[in-house]
């Protein structure tokens, strides 16, 4: 009889009925109650189809835990708990409310007779703590918090939650599966069991099963989970939220009997009360996901929709941080929501006006009647609509099924920063299309992209090579996506209309008549500009009578003067009222103004190589290269600090390193006016970093470096002088805990350190340069 049932779909209905009639005896009365009980919040209405289930869940019926402790055992073991110290961490216990002093004893008792637990000598003492759960039970966890200071992180990735749910969502058929205490269902190794102890009133634990609030447990549960149900199609796994998703329900009844079986063939038991089984619409990852597409759950909606004015920056804070996590969902949120991030900025002279309500209120509304997105089909072009305006960038991707309606994938936005405000138009929208495929990037990558702008100038960009260095790297890294770019006028561009909906309304700004000529250097902004350019130009003797050559054509006859500028009159040209130098868009400086210009150009004591390099990017006159050896050969501040004997190649000549990080070169500079300063140097990048320390303890160096490997990661050998702070016992623990190889240049020759010595010196001359200076 039960081999028959393997043909079920040949059988007719009634003799279904009778089959699964008869096979109910070997079921006890809980097991029938809960898959009447699940059957019952299924959404299936075809009476056929509810038995085919039924039949289903009868033959997986032990996949599904009896109660809260029957847990499975997984025949996957965790990988081991690694630490970088051995010394046993122990803490003094918690003192349990007598209100929850017989719940947390009640339920020591069941994690025993479960397995999860068991009596312990271990040294390692971590407390325990009850947590409330969604359902209102409580859950004992351990604060593991001075373990996993000292754990080392396990590197496996959790999914991309996007990706998951783009994966999950426009299907038929949903079922959302929860595995009972999923993480005590997965065996620890008898070392890691031995370092997750349990102190508590009534002797020591320790863990046999992995236990929630340790620091790997989450990589550690999804590396175990993609494994058991690795290959089965149409299943999206987050760590212990298991979704199945498919277009039809025999096609469902099948996926779930391969999850049924790979989680009985593991040793892995469901809740079934939490489970839900072929539903139209579900909760995954905080979104309902239907066959629409996918939007925010109306609970967290609901949640912001309660959510008070705000009394302070902090609560102003708090908001942004809830309603950003759902931005994607609200076009334009950065313009939006720019008055309150301007809030954000100062805890002083708060101010709630009606403007930042009108936003805070928006942002509300917005949230509540959100759009519902679309899972993106690969197969179809995307369409991206990109605007910028004067507080903001936004993007629109969307798509089309019948060639005609468009529907949202997904919307991008982010506030400009004080420098971008103040680019020209051209700029700023073209850094809107930047930025905006930047974000999509992972969906639109290698499919058919079509840009819409109503920025006219930017179609001719895409079809030729611009003179700005900024907008040709924006452009170059475009090109890979291969789009077409379309202007489409305000009125005709019905997106940007949806998109103008929002409270503080988009705005195309109109580009200024300058917008093309390059800045001359961003610390000369106040002591130079345009105008001055302009009017010195005409006042220049010489480079007036250029400007009147280019306008008007160039005589045969020529003064010696002008020589210069007659060999290269092919390359020269007028922008804005100004003499351009081709192709490298240099502005020719007159003669008055150039003592000026190498004055900022040696603002920071550079050498003369670096000085030229600086100058090329953006001027030139003639016998440029020469006044700037003159003028830095005349500095009286650096000739004051020209270091008296000549440099001696470094007697330990390090190999080159093959990678960033390979080796590190560390020293001390100062005091300087009472600071000192902590120096690195990448042997790789010769990539230079400096830290102002307030002490140069090795407690004090310890502390920034790990604040630096917390940033770039520890590198693999770390070059150090044999300084006091670098050979102590506390600083040679710190690099055997980082696993870091610590090599010391050879005693009275610091030089062997030779890359940082280099940068010591550099840094030293240019600090002590700028004090001299005042």
């Amino acid at each position: 009889m039960l081999l028959s049932l393997q043909n079920w779909e040949l059988i007719p209905l009634k003799r279904l009925e009778v089959l699964s009639n008869e096979k109910n005896k070997y079921l006890n009365r809980d097991q029938k109650m809960l898959i009447e009980k699940i059957i019952s919040r299924t959404e299936l209405q075809n009476p056929e189809e509810k038995d085919k289930f039924f039949i289903s869940l009868e033959k997986n019926i032990s996949a599904f835990s009896r109660h809260d402790y029957d847990l499975g055992k997984c025949k996957i073991m965790a990988p081991p708990i690694l630490t970088t110290s051995e010394v046993p961490i122990q803490v003094k216990p918690y003192r349990t409310p007598a209100k929850y002093r017989e719940e947390l004893k009640f339920r020591l008792n069941k994690m025993l007779e479960a397995g999860v637990i068991e009596e312990s000598l271990t040294p390692w003492a971590n407390n325990l703590v009850l947590v409330a759960k969604g359902d209102g039970q409580l859950r004992p966890c351990v604060d593991f918090r001075p373990l996993n200071r000292i754990t080392v992180t396990d590197p496996y990735p959790l999914p991309k939650m996007e990706e998951m749910i783009h994966k999950a969502a426009g299907k038929s058929w949903y079922s959302s599966l929860d595995l009972s205490s999923g993480f005590w269902q997965i065996p620890l190794d008898k070392e890691s069991s031995y370092k997750c102890g349990i102190i508590t009133e009534w002797g020591l634990y320790e863990m046999k099963r992995l236990p929630f609030g340790l620091k790997n447990a989450p990589s550690i549960f999804q590396r175990t989970m993609n494994k058991v149900l690795k290959g089965i199609k149409n299943v999206s796994l987050y760590i212990d939220d298991i979704l199945v998703h498919t277009n039809s329900v025999e096609e469902h009844i099948e996926i779930l009997e391969q999850v049924f079986s790979r989680l009985k063939e593991n040793g892995l038991k469901l809740k079934g009360e939490k489970c839900k089984f072929f539903m139209r619409k579900c909760i995954y990852l905080g979104h309902e996901i239907s066959r629409k597409g996918y939007k925010p759950a109306q609970s967290n909606c609901e949640t912001i929709k309660r959510f008070p004015s705000p009394k302070n920056a902090k609560e102003v804070k708090r908001f942004i941080g809830m309603t950003s996590f759902f931005r994607k969902f609200i076009p334009n949120f950065a313009n939006t929501a720019a008055p309150l991030n301007q809030l954000t900025r100062g805890r002083e002279n708060f101010k709630w006006t009606e403007i930042e309500n009108k936003a805070f209120e928006t942002l509300k509304r917005e949230l509540l009647n959100s759009l519902c997105l679309r899972a993106p089909n690969y197969d179809q072009p995307f369409h991206l609509f990109c605007d910028a305006s004067s507080v903001a960038y936004a993007g629109a991707l969307m798509q089309s099924d019948n060639g005609t309606d468009l529907h949202s994938i997904g919307y991008w936005s982010r506030m400009l920063n004080e420098v971008e405000s103040k680019l020209p138009a051209t700029h700023n929208e073209l850094a809107a299309i930047y930025y905006a495929i930047t974000y999509f990037k992972p969906i639109i990558y290698g499919g058919k992209l079509i840009i819409y702008t109503d920025h006219r100038p930017l179609t001719f960009l895409f079809s030729k090579a611009s003179t700005n260095v900024k907008l040709n790297r924006w452009l170059l890294a475009l090109q890979e996506i291969e789009p077409n770019i379309v202007y489409l006028e305000g009125s005709a561009n019905k997106v940007a209309d949806a998109l103008s909906r929002v409270p503080v309304p988009w705005t195309v700004a109109v580009p200024p008549p300058n917008e093309d000529i390059p800045y001359l250097m961003n610390f000369s902004a106040e002591k130079l500009n345009k105008e001055i350019l302009e009017r010195e130009i005409q006042n220049d003797p010489i480079l007036k009578i250029v400007y009147n050559y280019i306008k008007n054509g160039w005589s045969e006859e020529i003064s010696e003067d002008l020589r210069p500028y007659f060999l290269i009159r092919d390359r020269l040209a007028i922008k804005s009222n100004l003499i351009i130098k081709r192709p490298e868009e240099q502005i020719i400086i007159p003669e008055i103004l150039r003592i000026k210009i190498l004055e900022l150009i040696h603002h920071a004591h550079f050498g003369v190589v670096r000085s030229k390099a600086k100058a090329r990017k953006i001027i030139w006159w003639p016998k440029i290269n020469q006044d700037i050896e003159n003028f830095i050969g005349g500095c009286i501040i650096c000739q004051k600090f020209r270091p008296n004997e000549p440099q001696t190649a470094s007697e330990n000549s390090w190999p080159e390193a093959k990678l960033p990080l390979e080796r590190v070169h560390i020293d001390l500079a100062g005091p300087f006016c009472g600071t000192n300063f902590l120096l690195l140097v990448d042997a790789y990048s010769r990539y230079p970093f400096g830290y102002q320390l307030k002490s140069t303890t090795s407690t004090s160096i310890i502390k920034k470096l790990k604040e630096i490997f917390s940033m770039f990661g520890p590198p693999k050998c770390l070059v150090s002088d044999n300084g006091p702070q670098f050979v102590s016992h506390e600083f040679e623990c710190f690099m055997e805990n980082y696993g870091i190889k610590h090599m010391k240049s050879p005693p009275y020759h610091p030089q062997s350190n030779g890359l940082c010595e280099r940068f010591v010196r550099t840094f030293k001359s240019g600090i002590l340069k700028i004090i001299d200076k005042g």
